[in-house]
């Protein structure tokens, strides 16, 4: 098949134009369930809704981040600033993050259209290729896996910069060139998969734009080869420059593995099925899941059959590189642009995983679209029948990826897709645990910890979690157990000493575990529930200064930690420190407006000021948000009843609270029956007020002090009097 350039038909772009709309609407339809779906607690807490500087959306400091830090994988400022951008557009509602994923992901199908139309000049094969990467059942993880933004973003460059080449191509410019290397370096920013992309220009260099076109003479071929690769020197060193930096972050932060776990004859050996199997998982999609384990050896007759088949496709693409070039373009195409994630520097313990298909399998699409074309025209009449293959495969795409993204809906759906697919998947068995811990399913948590531990009992992460759900299930001395094995098997596990701090504050070893408190933060400074846990631990062990210290420490990293905003502000008022607890209380319904316990306290700051009214309303939309929230109710029904001006009080809505309070306080309690006694009198029904005030009385017991509050007002009733004070109980 040859790359005929002829003159484009006048209605040639209206065209294309009409099918790229129509491929960009059935993906964003075919993908449109997303936007019911969670997030998935394995990488999206980290990148997304518990990730501090992510949920707080754009700030300076956050930006900033973005592009000075790598302190979590590695460099990508621009997949932080779409996740900050999410943040600001939807919260942390997760629809709207999949939505977005989704938009990007039609809008790469587009561009892949465009440029191998642009490319190649033939338009059906560039469709074809471009649904068959839209509609994918592999590529359903890159867009529904919120974590995996990185994936669609650098993509989007990617297919921009092949664009932007063919443009270069056509007629070369300082200026064509540097858009292509502003693509290179913006998906650069976005993840460093699209290391490859130079080396993928060369191929498009040898087909189909033919800048290198191979006749049989490799002695010609190189000659014309060697300026196409001096013209791309400068995207070398930018490529070589980010695989340094790359290499050196995940060194530092730990995600490399250990010569040691992964020797380097187990992952070559794992290297070559890796590429078989990518190529079965391309043309049979099916038993998908998160994450496939690293197996503890690949049977030498796998390894042999996987290096045999690689080594002859390769020969066999190379030996028709004259005739069909789009087959060793396309093959090379896959084979290259899996060299990052292949595993010859392994990270993580996935032996393969489908979102690093998301770009590759361009590659053996080309191949077969080059190939069907090639067919149909040397067969005009077999078009037909290849329309009917065509469609039918399109069409089980279409029905694979419906079928996939239900598994994608939440943590548990996708963990349990992994176990039931995987086998000895230790890690989709701990996650799995994780997630029917938080439903509440704490034995069935338990289960899944203790297989996993069958499989892999060395793993620190999954003693730690299996010690979490024993302690919920009140079986502490064995949690303890597997708290201390996980910092034995991993000494820098901040939160097994955080979590077993908890664990011995609960059974009253504060000094123990104070210790542990020390050493969870001494690993890990940024562990914030392992700061607000000691505040609370100082505090009750009557150490307010250290608990504050502590609680200060926290909403400093992140002041939208509503939980350790409200102790600091409860602590400083018990200290006598107004000022500063009222400005914190300020700060806090800045970053939480919808904080209950924040409007009670910004009430009582007014009412202590005198401005009545200010707390009326703040006890009011206290009540608003938390109906059963009984402080806020109390002293909003009292004041409505009992302040002495007339404009503060309204005892219809005081009496509504007071019985309110009194269903949700029990009619047993003296000072729901004092607080109903109260409001009947204000609105003058002083028989009911008194009936109340006796019954009050009935259940004080010994308590004098309120007995004889009680007394003096149950008279006020008697003798037709309501109860009036200037200062809420």
């Amino acid at each position: 098949m040859r790359t005929p350039k002829p003159p484009v038909a006048g209605n040639e772009p209206q065209r294309v134009w009409w099918w790229a709309t129509l491929l960009a609407v059935v993906t964003v339809a075919l993908f449109a369930p997303v936007r019911n779906f969670g997030f998935v607690n394995f990488d999206d807490d980290v990148f997304v809704f518990a990730n501090d500087m992510v949920r707080r959306g754009f700030t300076w400091e956050g930006v900033t981040w973005a592009f000075l830090s790598a302190d979590i994988d590695y460099w990508r400022p621009l997949s932080w600033l779409s996740h900050m951008m999410d943040v600001e557009l939807f919260g942390l509602r997760a629809g709207g993050h999949h939505l977005t994923s989704v938009l990007i992901h039609a809008a790469n199908a587009v561009l892949l259209f465009l440029a191998l139309r642009r490319l190649t000049r033939i338009f059906l094969p560039s469709l074809l290729v471009a649904a068959l990467f839209a509609w994918h059942p592999c590529h359903v993880e890159s867009v529904a896996w919120v974590a995996e933004r990185k994936d669609v973003l650098c993509a989007f460059f990617w297919f921009l910069g092949l664009w932007c080449y063919a443009g270069y191509v056509e007629a070369p410019g300082s200026k064509r060139f540097a858009a292509v290397a502003a693509c290179l370096a913006l998906g650069l920013m976005s993840k460093p998969m699209i290391l490859t992309f130079p080396f993928l220009l060369l191929l498009l260099d040898v087909w189909p734009l033919r800048r290198a076109e191979f006749t049989g003479d490799w002695r010609e071929f190189a000659r014309r080869f060697r300026p196409l690769v001096l013209e791309k020197l400068s995207f070398f060193a930018l490529v070589a420059l980010a695989a340094t930096a790359t290499y050196i972050a995940q060194r530092n932060v730990g995600a490399m593995m250990s010569e040691e776990s992964h020797p380097l004859a187990a992952r070559l050996a794992n290297i070559a099925v890796a590429y078989a199997r990518y190529l079965g998982m391309a043309f049979w999609p099916v038993d998908l899941a998160i994450l496939y384990p690293m197996p503890r050896g690949w049977p030498a007759w796998q390894v042999a059959g996987a290096l045999g088949l690689l080594a002859g496709i390769s020969w066999f693409v190379v030996r028709r590189l004259a005739r069909e070039p789009w087959l060793a373009v396309g093959w090379f195409w896959f084979v290259g642009t899996l060299v990052p994630v292949i595993g010859l520097v392994q990270v993580g313990n996935q032996s393969i995983a489908d979102r690093y298909t998301y770009v590759p399998l361009v590659g053996l699409f080309v191949a077969l679209a080059g190939s069907l074309e090639a067919w149909r025209a040397a067969r005009p009449g077999s078009s037909r029948g290849l329309a009917c293959v065509t469609f039918l495969a399109l069409g089980l795409c279409v029905i694979g990826t419906h079928r996939q993204l239900p598994h994608w809906r939440d943590g548990i759906a996708i963990f349990e897709q992994a176990v039931r697919v995987t086998r000895d998947n230790y890690i989709a068995l701990t996650n799995l645990g994780n997630n029917v811990a938080r439903a509440g399913q704490n034995q069935r948590a338990i289960d899944l910890y203790q297989e996993a531990l069958r499989i892999r009992p060395d793993s620190a992460e999954t003693h730690f979690n299996l010690a979490s759900s024993l302690a919920e299930t009140g079986q502490g001395v064995v949690a303890e157990k597997h708290y201390r094995e996980a910092f034995r098997l991993q000494p820098r596990h901040a939160k097994s000493h955080n979590n077993l701090a908890n664990l011995l504050s609960d059974s009253g070893r504060v000094p123990e575990a104070m210790n542990h408190y020390d050493e969870s933060l001494r690993l890990q400074p940024g562990n914030l529930e392992a700061r607000f846990n000691y505040g609370i631990t100082l505090a009750d062990a009557g150490k307010p200064t250290e608990a504050i210290a502590q609680f200060e420490a926290a909403v400093k990293r992140r002041p939208d930690f509503t939980r350790a905003r409200l102790q600091l502000v409860s602590m400083l008022a018990a200290a006598g420190k107004s000022s500063e607890a009222m400005a914190h209380n300020t700060e806090l319904l800045r970053h939480d407006p919808e904080s209950p316990e924040g409007h009670a306290n910004q009430g009582s700051f007014a009412s202590a000021l005198g401005d009545w009214n200010s707390a009326v309303l703040h006890w009011q939309k206290a009540v608003q948000l938390n109906p059963g929230f009984l402080p806020a109710v109390y002293k909003l029904a009292w004041t409505l009843a009992t302040h002495p001006n007339a404009t503060v009080r309204n005892p219809k809505s005081a009496l509504e609270l007071a019985g309110h309070f009194t269903r949700l306080a029990g009619t047993q309690n003296p000072e729901a029956l004092d607080l109903l006694a109260v409001a009947y009198a204000a609105n003058g029904a002083f028989q009911p007020a008194a009936q109340h005030a006796e019954r009050a009385l009935a259940v004080a017991g010994t308590n004098a002090a309120l007995a004889a509050v009680l007394r003096a007002r149950l008279t006020l009733f008697q003798s037709g009097k309501p109860f009036i004070e200037g200062v809420g109980k």
